[in-house]
């Protein structure tokens, strides 16, 4: 809500105008001048309604004061008073006043000019902040503007003008701005002025701006012709600092020389030239640069065939005698050596101490040497010549830099690309020399991308009938692939199982002849892993399947043979055992004193028959229990055992044969856990090696029989101090019909089936027998059986047919 000061000393009137107002504005009061002068700093009135005749200071002499403050000067003033003359309004104006009511007063006219007054008041403090901040965005503004007269003088200049030219807006004023435009843009000034002056148009410039402090600027003038008051043309000029755009635009067209001559670079790289032409292409490019003086002289290096030393390959305008001595540079010597080394760009504006290289009239000249890198090895070093003294640029620097990088990615490409075709003739030589047929087929449409000679050769056709040609067609002869289960395809197995498979043909030649053919696949995989190419190879194995099936009919009249030869044993031995048995009989009886006495001569031979008859009984018997475990008749009892019985009464049993030697056997044993076997046959085996033990110990040794076992298995381990055996015999131990001394009048008698049939028997259940022996000192026999093992019903091919199959 509006204030407005009512200012008189008569109480009624105030009451009388506080009354009228207060209904729309707040009133305040006052009763005289001093009073006045107080309200109007304290509550700062809107509106003050002031009487003319008062006590001390009259009305007049308020108003003037308050008029003539900066804070108050703004606040409209109606003079209202009893007074009517024409002076009296005059006096009212000339003291400041913005209004005079004569009494009696007219209180809709007073409303009225009130209400108008206060309008004008909100009118005038709009325009005084619309003013304040003009001058403010004029000042602050980021474009500096000026006036100029015709003649070029500045008139005004807002506070960023001053900021531009590098001066205070005061010294502008005595300025011309032809001042601070460099020489060679004089005339462009010169015509901009003119031709605002002519247009009404706005008119446009760029020029470059020297400031006083020598710094530059870019500036972009737009000035348009403006009227004064006296009618003489002024110019209003907006001033826009370019520089940065300048800049930019400097850069980005320099940034595009550059990648036209890269793109340029990469286009030499592409045609079919060596190594060494290129190169001297891309030195021809780089030294005719017009942005960078060189002496048009360069070289490039490369690392060839020895580590650590540098090679030229290029070169342009080197004389001889420079490329002579610099031929073959080592990392480290003079600045081509020392860039290699440190892998850094090596500057020098003069021939000084690092200059290693010298000779009689070397000109006077610098250096860029820039080393050529890849992955962070260096491969090289790019050489250009300076006129002596010239200056480092570091944006040319950095424009060498990245040259030097695209010359290495030139150079590391065409050696790969040269090994790359090295490696694919190579390649191309060692599938040609391959008899298999190999092709590389593409597994989208099944076309054949590439093959080997022998491939050709098998299909009988030229290589462009071949390449581009669905697979199914060259191979087979089909249109349309082939499609399981019927058309076996090694290919669609690769696919489908995502690795190499291998599938077998039966193929019929022209005279009906069989051909077996082996096709296998290998996928070939992209960098996501998926399968785009599979190598397909196809061999003959006609002779190998036919040797095969010789070898399978081979191999069936052999069993045969070993199963009749088996049958043949059993059925004579059993049939040499018959009669053996009334024999021994006979002879026990006579030499019982049966029938009668006899001669100690006759009791001799007759036990020497005895002795005889029996040890062909054994043999005997070890040929049949060979017998029955080679055609896999023999039956095991598997029952659960106690192994240290079993052990213990071996042991028993055989220390009645090892006193007639003199030998004695010892026991160690563990307390074995129940164990399901074959009571009988463990027992055989025990005897059997405890037997040999004693039979292959001389007399006063000593055989140690140990009884072991751990989570999985028992463990039997007969050792004796006798012959031994040698490491060449060891392997006879197990074959059947194999004895170490095979000579006719061996030592040692027996059917050399023994460890033969105790082999089978242990390996009947589940376990294992070996020997360890040191020649002359002794030989341990040991067998291992496991706790849990599940016999197998059917045949186990014989070791005799192993043998011939060996």
């Amino acid at each position: 809500m509006k204030k407005i000061l009512v200012v008189d000393d008569e109480p009624f009137n105030v009451e009388i105008l506080k009354g009228l107002l207060s209904k729309k504005y707040d009133v305040e009061t006052a009763a005289n001048g001093e009073e006045a002068f107080s309200k109007v700093k304290e509550i700062s009135p809107d509106l003050i309604l002031l009487d003319v005749i008062m006590p001390e200071i009259d009305g007049y002499e308020v108003c003037r004061q308050i008029k003539s403050d900066q804070k108050t000067r703004n606040i409209p003033i109606v003079m209202v008073t009893c007074l009517t003359d024409r002076n009296d309004r005059i006096k009212a104006i000339e003291a400041g006043a913005d209004d005079f009511l004569s009494k009696p007063i007219d209180w809709i006219e007073l409303g009225a000019r009130v209400k108008s007054l206060l309008r004008i008041k909100q009118y005038l403090e709009d325009l005084e902040e619309s003013k304040n901040r003009y001058i403010k965005l004029y000042d602050f503004a980021p474009v500096g503007y000026f006036t100029f007269t015709r003649d070029g003088l500045i008139q005004e200049a807002n506070l960023t003008g001053g900021v531009l030219l590098g001066v205070s807006r005061q010294e502008l004023m005595k300025r011309e701005f032809r001042s601070f435009v460099v020489a060679e843009d004089l005339e462009l000034l010169d015509r901009h002025i003119s031709s605002a002056l002519n247009n009404w148009d706005e008119q446009s410039c760029e020029l470059t701006i020297k400031r006083d402090d020598s710094s530059t600027l870019f500036v972009r003038l737009n000035s348009i012709r403006m009227e004064t008051v006296e009618g003489t043309p002024d110019i209003l000029t907006a001033i826009t600092d370019i520089t940065q755009r300048k800049q930019i635009e400097e850069e980005l067209q320099k940034r595009a020389q550059i990648q036209k001559f890269i793109n340029k670079l990469l286009q030499i790289s592409l045609n079919d030239l060596s190594l060494k032409e290129i190169l001297e292409q891309i030195l021809d490019h780089l030294i005719t640069l017009p942005w960078i003086e060189y002496t048009l002289q360069g070289g490039i290096w490369i690392v060839e065939d020895e580590p650590d030393v540098l090679v030229l390959v290029s070169q342009r305008r080197m004389d001889m005698l420079l490329q002579t001595i610099c031929g073959r540079i080592p990392f480290g010597k003079c600045i081509c050596g020392r860039c290699a080394s440190t892998g850094e760009i090596q500057y020098t504006d003069h021939v000084d101490e690092k200059h290693e290289v010298r000779y009689k009239d070397m000109s006077p000249h610098g250096h860029y040497c820039i080393p050529l890198v890849f992955s962070g090895k260096v491969i090289g070093v790019l050489n250009l010549f300076l006129k002596e003294g010239r200056p480092k640029n570091l944006k040319e620097k950095d424009f060498l830099k990245t040259f030097a990088d695209v010359v290495a990615g030139i150079i590391q490409r065409k050696k790969t690309e040269t090994e790359l075709k090295r490696s694919n003739d190579f390649m191309s030589t060692v599938l040609n020399s391959i008899d298999d047929a190999i092709c590389i087929i593409d597994v989208q449409d099944h076309k054949i991308l590439g093959f080997n000679s022998a491939f050709q050769k098998e299909a009988g056709l030229e290589e462009k009938h071949i390449i581009g040609e669905h697979c199914y067609k060259i191979t087979h002869n089909n249109t349309q692939p082939c499609k399981p289960p019927d058309g076996v395809c090694a290919l669609l197995e690769t696919l489908r199982t995502g690795k190499p498979a291998v599938v077998e043909h039966l193929h019929y030649g022209v005279n009906g002849k069989r051909i077996y053919l082996e096709v296998s696949t290998s996928p070939v995989r992209n960098e996501m892993g998926r399968i785009i190419k599979v190598v397909h190879t196809t061999r003959n194995t006609t002779e190998r399947m036919l040797a095969e099936e010789h070898l399978k009919q081979v191999n069936i009249e052999l069993k045969r043979a070993d199963e009749l030869k088996t049958q043949f044993l059993s059925v004579i031995s059993h049939e040499m055992r018959t009669p053996l048995t009334p024999m021994n009989a006979q002879l026990q009886m006579i030499l019982a004193g049966y029938f009668g006495g006899i001669t100690e001569k006759h009791k001799k031979s007759l036990e020497m028959i005895l002795r005889n008859t029996g040890r062909l009984d054994r043999l005997i018997c070890d040929v049949l229990d060979f017998s029955k475990l080679e055609s896999g008749v023999m039956k095991f009892n598997m029952v659960p055992a106690g192994m240290n019985e079993i052990v213990e009464n071996a042991v028993e049993t055989m220390k009645i044969h090892s006193l007639n030697k003199n030998l004695k056997i010892t026991l160690k044993e563990e307390q074995i856990p129940l164990i399901t076997i074959d009571k009988d046959r463990i027992t055989q085996v025990i005897l059997n090696l405890i037997h040999n033990a004693i039979k292959f110990t001389d007399a006063g040794g000593v055989i140690k029989v140990e009884l072991s076992c751990n989570a999985e298995n028992v463990t039997v381990k007969v050792k004796d101090t006798g012959i031994g055996i040698g490491t060449e015999d060891i392997d006879k131990l197990f074959k059947p019909f194999q004895q170490l001394d095979s000579s006719y009048g061996r030592k040692y008698e027996g059917s050399g089936l023994g460890l033969v049939i105790c082999n089978r028997i242990i390996m009947n259940h589940g376990g294992k027998i070996w020997v360890e022996s040191d020649f002359g000192k002794g030989t341990a026999f040991i067998f291992s059986i496991p706790f849990i093992h599940e016999v197998k019903e059917e045949k186990v091919e014989s070791i005799m047919f192993e043998e011939y199959k060996k």
